[in-house]
């Protein structure tokens, strides 16, 4: 039997009232309670779920913007041409041009041509934007992953991200045929025995152990299972110190910024409790 103050906690997960479980869990005999078909996402399915959503609407929204640029340039010139395509668009133009420079050859040429260049760098405009934004999404996307991948018994010598700045200024990560691979100098790292391409993680490992900056005693520490001895400076043994963590800096446990730190806690400590 599960304790009654957390009857309330399991009914909103299960988007039913508190009294019809209540009812359920107490009766003596079979209970039929209808519950809606639910979908339960995970941190990593609910934080691609919403990079998706903000990459579609960023995408919808140049989209239309775009559409709207060419409709009323469309407008504002007179010009006729079915659909919202911006290569209509400058044919469109470019034939009015030909055809206006029969009776004013050098004023409507002259106009129409600073129309075109104005509306083509415009265009430019956009895609450069686009090319920008999706930059700094494939970097923080990097960084994220970089940070779950330092070992968890790191010196506190330096910050996560002083070891991240220093890390990156030698290395950097880059997708060849599908698989990420790491990179010093511009040549792809490989393991001496194999010639395959070291993974991001042994990478990382081998910049921490060459440098020093791995605490031989909490090591070893983990190693006899010693539980009771407290955890290097920024790893988590449980849910619970994570979140008072984040209740004791005023920042909110809800949203994909606190699923992002569970998942790095996960990644720092393999035993991480989600239990307690």
């Amino acid at each position: 039997m599960i304790k009654k103050d957390q009857i309330p906690t399991l009914a909103k997960f299960l988007k039913i009232k508190d009294t019809d479980l209540e009812a359920a869990l107490t009766s003596t005999e079979e209970v039929e309670l209808t519950i809606p078909e639910l979908t339960v996402l995970t941190p990593d399915e609910l934080k691609t779920r919403d990079d998706n959503q903000k990459k579609n609407g960023y995408n919808e929204g140049k989209t239309a913007s775009l559409e709207m640029l060419v409709k009323d340039t469309k407008e504002k010139l007179g010009l006729e041409f079915e659909g919202k395509d911006p290569e209509k668009l400058f044919a469109a133009i470019q034939k009015k041009a030909l055809d206006d420079a029969k009776i004013e050859p050098n004023a409507k040429v002259k106009e129409l041509q600073a129309a075109v260049e104005k509306q083509q760098a415009t265009i430019l405009a956009f895609e450069s934007e686009k090319q920008a934004m999706q930059s700094q999404i494939e970097a923080v996307k990097t960084d994220s992953q970089l940070l779950g991948l330092f070992p968890a018994n790191r010196l506190g010598v330096l910050n996560d991200e002083e070891y991240l700045t220093i890390f990156k200024r030698d290395y950097t990560i880059a997708v060849e045929d599908g698989k990420q691979v790491v990179k010093k100098g511009g040549e792809i790292l490989r393991d001496k025995t194999t010639q395959a391409p070291i993974a991001p993680k042994d990478a990382v490992t081998s910049v921490f152990t060459e440098r020093n900056w791995l605490d031989s005693a909490a090591a070893g520490q983990q190693g006899r299972g010693g539980k009771n001895d407290p955890p290097p400076a920024g790893i988590h043994l449980k849910l619970s110190s994570l979140t008072k963590e984040w209740e004791d800096q005023k920042k909110s446990t809800n949203g994909l910024d606190f699923g992002a730190a569970v998942k790095a806690a996960q990644e720092a400590n393999p035993s991480f409790d989600l239990n307690s």
